[in-house]
C-alpha cells in the first residue's frame, strides 16, 4: 500500500492529496477515503499506474464519494469503490488500458446510485500512435472500460474486492453521462477481449437499471461497445444458486436515452428469450439483445416475513402477453466457517415490459408481507401487477410504507361489471383492485417514487341472505348506509368493512370485516386476531342473553346462510339448519332506514328486514 488510510473520520479540507504519482504496487496505490460530494479539492490530480489496485476508495463521513481529475492507467483494476456509501459520483477521470477501468458500487439499502461523468475511458489508447506497443497479446488480451455500478446491502470483506458478496439492493440505479468510450477497437491485433462496457461477471443477483446519456462513442465498433456476462455454469449447486441458475445476470437492463451509444434511442437486455418481442434484435456475439423502444423496466420484489432468507418460494414465474419469465431467488452469500448458511434472500428482479398485467405466479404459500418497486422514473411508464395470495381473504396494500390504499373489492361473479375501475386507464400509483373469492390483488406500480407494500390482513366473511333485489341495493346509496349501520352494529371503523359479493340470483350479499391491522399480533399467525376474536365473542354474549334481539315485523326469513371464519388457510363454516346462535341484524335497505337496538344505539323506524346470520362454534380444534 503506497497512500493509505483506514479512519473515514481523517479526510477534510485539512488534508489535501494532490499531484501524486503512484506506480508499480502489488496490492493498492491509494487507499483512501473519497472526498465528500460538496468538496471541491482533497483529493485531486493523482495518476495510478501498473498496480492491482490504482485507486480504492473507502466511504466518507458523510456517505457521499466525490471522486473527481484522477488517472488510471495499466493497472488491473483502475478506480474501484464499493463501501458503505449511498452514493458515488466519479468525473473528470481519465481511464485507460486497464484491465478494469472503472468499478462502482454501494453497500447501503437507500442507495442513491452511481453518477460517472464527463471522463474519459479508453481501451488501447495507444493503437493509432503506437501498435506495436500491443504486438504481445498479453498487454491487450482482457481490457474492460467499465462494469456496471451495482448496490448491495454490504461491501466486499474479502479479495477481489470488485465482488457482490451479498443481496442487491432494492435502489441504486445508475446514471452515465457526459462521458467518452474511445478506442476499443483492436483491428487486426491479435487482443482477444476488449469492450467499453460490460455486466459485474460476480453479480449473480444482477444489477440494477444503467441510465446512459449524452455520451460519445469513438473509434468503437459495436461488437466492442457492450458485452453482457452469463451466468457462471458453477453456480448451480446447493451453496450458491441451488439446483438451478440464478438469474439476475438474465435481467439485466441499459437504457441509452438520446442514441448516444446505439445511434438511436433504445434499451439493451440481457439474453432472456421470454421478454423480448419483434422490436429487439440479438446480438449473439455480445449476449445482448438490443430493442428499437424504451418500454423495458425492471420489477423488484421480496418478502418481508421473518423467515424471507430460509424458505423459498421460487421459481418465480411472471407472465404477461406474449411474455414469460422465470426467477430464481438470491444467491447464498454467508458462511459458517466452512459450511453454507443455507440462507437465500426471497428477493426478485425481473426485466418487464411497461403499460401490461402481469401475473406473478409463486410457488408454495405466498409470504404475509411483500414488497414492490418499479425502477422507471424518465417516463410516464407504469405496470399493473397481479398476484394471488394463499391465506387471508383481505389484504392490505400501503403506498410507501404510510399512505394505506383500500382496494376496490371485485366479485368476479356479480353482476356489476360496469363499476369496476380501469387500472390501464388511469394508472395511479397504488390504485388497486382486490378480487376476493380468488385472493388475487391487482395494483399499479409507477416509478421509484412508488413502492407498494401488501400484507395479508385476518378477516371474518359473513353471507347475508336478504329479500331484496341487488339492484336495488345498489340504489340511492344504499351501500353506505349498509355499511354506516353494521360498521356501528358492531363498534368498528368503516373502513374495515367491505362488501365482497352481492348476488342476483340468490339475492346474497357478503361482507368482509377486517381485523385491526394496529393491534399487536405475530406476523404470520394462523390464529385469528384477539381483536377479531372479541368481536365474535361480544356478538355472542348479546345473542344468547338476549341484548341483540330480531325484530318480528313479519317478515319470513329467506334462508340461513354461513358464518365463516378465515383462520391462515384453513376456514371454519357451519350451514346446519340449528346453528350455535342466530342472530337477528335489521339492516337499512331500499333506502329505508330500519331501527337497531345495540346497547345505547338506537335508530329511527320506518320499514324492517329480517336478517339471520349462522356463526360456527368458537371452540378451539
Amino acid at each position: 500500500r503506497c497512500v493509505q488510510e483506514t479512519e473515514p473520520g481523517w479526510f477534510n479540507l485539512n488534508y489535501d492529496i494532490t499531484h501524486n504519482v503512484i506506480g508499480g504496487s502489488v496490492l493498492f496505490g491509494y487507499h483512501v477515503p473519497g472526498a465528500d460530494c460538496n468538496q471541491v479539492n482533497g483529493f485531486v490530480n493523482n495518476t495510478a499506474h501498473t498496480n492491482r489496485y490504482g485507486f480504492y476508495f473507502l466511504v466518507n463521513r458523510t456517505g457521499c464519494l466525490h471522486l473527481s481529475y484522477l488517472t488510471a492507467y495499466k493497472n488491473y483494476d483502475g478506480v474501484l469503490s464499493y463501501d458503505q456509501n449511498y452514493q458515488t459520483r466519479g468525473e473528470y477521470m481519465k481511464i485507460t488500458d486497464n484491465k478494469y477501468g472503472v468499478t462502482l458500487g454501494q453497500a447501503q439499502e437507500a442507495s442513491s446510485g452511481s453518477l460517472i461523468l464527463n471522463s474519459l475511458i479508453a481501451g488501447l489508447s495507444l493503437i493509432n500512435n503506437c501498435p506495436e506497443c500491443y504486438q504481445d497479446p498479453k498487454e491487450c488480451e482482457k481490457v474492460v472500460g467499465m462494469r456496471l455500478p451495482i448496490s448491495t446491502d454490504q461491501a466486499p470483506k474479502t479479495f477481489p474486492l470488485s465482488k457482490p458478496t451479498s443481496n442487491v439492493n432494492y435502489y441504486g440505479r445508475s446514471d452515465i453521462s457526459r462521458n467518452t468510450f474511445k478506442d476499443f477497437n483492436p483491428g487486426k491485433l491479435n487482443c482477444k477481449y476488449v469492450i467499453a462496457i460490460q455486466t459485474n461477471e460476480d453479480a449473480a443477483d444482477g444489477h440494477p437499471m444503467s441510465i446512459f446519456h449524452k455520451n460519445k462513442v469513438v473509434n468503437t465498433p459495436l461488437q466492442n461497445l457492450v458485452y453482457f456476462n452469463p451466468p457462471n455454469p458453477s453456480w448451480i449447486n446447493m451453496r450458491d444458486c441451488g439446483d438451478w441458475q440464478c438469474t439476475g445476470l438474465t435481467n439485466v437492463i441499459m437504457k441509452d436515452m438520446d442514441g448516444t451509444l446505439l445511434d438511436k434511442p433504445g434499451t439493451i437486455l440481457s439474453v432472456n428469450k421470454g421478454v423480448v418481442d419483434e422490436r429487439c434484435k440479438l446480438i449473439v456475439s455480445n449476449n445482448i439483445y438490443i430493442c428499437d423502444t424504451q418500454d423495458y423496466s425492471q420489477l423488484f420484489f421480496d418478502s418481508l416475513d421473518n423467515d424471507r432468507a430460509t424458505r423459498i418460494f421460487s421459481p418465480v414465474f411472471i407472465t404477461s402477453e406474449k411474455f414469460t419469465n422465470k426467477l430464481n431467488s438470491f444467491m447464498d452469500h454467508t458462511w459458517h466457517g466452512e459450511y453454507t448458511s443455507a440462507q437465500r434472500l426471497s428477493r426478485f428482479l425481473s426485466i418487464v415490459r411497461l403499460k401490461q398485467t402481469y401475473e406473478i405466479n409463486l410457488q408454495g404459500s405466498s409470504p404475509a408481507q411483500m414488497r414492490w418497486q418499479l425502477q422507471e422514473i424518465y417516463t410516464q411508464g407504469y405496470i399493473i401487477v397481479r398476484v394471488k395470495f394463499s391465506h387471508q381473504e383481505s389484504v392490505q396494500l400501503t403506498i410507501n410504507n404510510h399512505q394505506i390504499k383500500k382496494p376496490q373489492i371485485i366479485d368476479t361473479l356479480r353482476i356489476r361489471k360496469q363499476d369496476e375501475i380501469d387500472l390501464h386507464k388511469n394508472p395511479v400509483c397504488g390504485e388497486a383492485k382486490y378480487y376476493f373469492r380468488e385472493r388475487t390483488l391487482e395494483f399499479v406500480l409507477t416509478n421509484n417514487l412508488c413502492t407498494i407494500y401488501t400484507r395479508e390482513v385476518e378477516s371474518i366473511r359473513i353471507s347475508l341472505k336478504v329479500e331484496v333485489s341487488v339492484k336495488d341495493f345498489w340504489k340511492n346509496n344504499n351501500r353506505a348506509r349498509f355499511i354506516d349501520k353494521l360498521s356501528a352494529l358492531l363498534n368498528i371503523p368503516t373502513d374495515r368493512l367491505k362488501i365482497a359479493k352481492a348476488n342476483s340470483d340468490s339475492k346474497e350479499i357478503e361482507i368482509i370485516i377486517e381485523g385491526d391491522v394496529n393491534s399487536p399480533h405475530e406476523q404470520n399467525s394462523n390464529t385469528l386476531s384477539k381483536d377479531l376474536e372479541a368481536k365474535l365473542k361480544t356478538i355472542v354474549g348479546l345473542s344468547n342473553t338476549g341484548q341483540l334481539p330480531g325484530l318480528s315485523l313479519g317478515s319470513e326469513v329467506k334462508g340461513i346462510t354461513a358464518f365463516e371464519i378465515i383462520r391462515g388457510d384453513k376456514q371454519e363454516i357451519s350451514n346446519e339448519s340449528t346453528p350455535a346462535f342466530t342472530i337477528l341484524i335489521a339492516i337499512a335497505l331500499l333506502g329505508l332506514v330500519i331501527s337497531v337496538s345495540y346497547t345505547h344505539l338506537t335508530l329511527p323506524t320506518i320499514y324492517s328486514v329480517q336478517i339471520s346470520v349462522v356463526a360456527v362454534s368458537l371452540k378451539k380444534k
